[in-house]
C-alpha cells in the first residue's frame, strides 16, 4: 500500500473540496467498512487506510476518498448528524447496486 500515493491523493481532493486533508495511516479497519477507509477524530482527524482499499479502482479510491474527507470535515465542524446522511446518500447514489 501506498501511503505517500494515497496522502497526495487526498490532499489533492481535499484542496478542490476546499476543505483540510487528514492525517493518512495504514491500520485494521472495521469489517463494514466496505471500501477499506475509517475516519476517527480524537485529537486530530484521522483517515485509516486498510487493505480492502487496493482492491477498489482509481474512480472508487477517489469517491471513498472524498466522501470520508467531507465526513471528518463536517464532524470537525460539529455536524455529526448531516455527516451521517452524507455517507448514507453516497452509499444510496451508487447506480452499479440498483438492479
Amino acid at each position: 500500500m501506498d501511503l505517500d500515493r494515497i496522502s497526495a491523493r487526498s490532499a489533492e481532493l481535499a484542496a478542490k473540496l476546499g476543505i483540510q486533508s487528514p492525517r493518512i495511516e495504514a491500520g485494521t479497519v472495521p469489517r463494514p467498512c466496505l471500501a477499506g477507509l475509517y475516519a476517527r477524530i480524537r485529537k486530530q482527524p484521522v483517515l485509516v487506510v486498510g487493505s480492502a482499499f487496493e482492491g477498489l479502482t482509481a474512480a472508487e479510491q477517489d469517491g471513498a476518498l472524498a466522501e470520508h474527507l467531507v465526513a471528518l470535515d463536517l464532524a470537525r465542524a460539529g455536524r455529526p448528524k448531516l455527516r451521517v446522511a452524507i455517507m448514507v446518500i453516497g452509499f444510496s447514489a451508487d447506480s452499479s447496486a440498483l438492479p
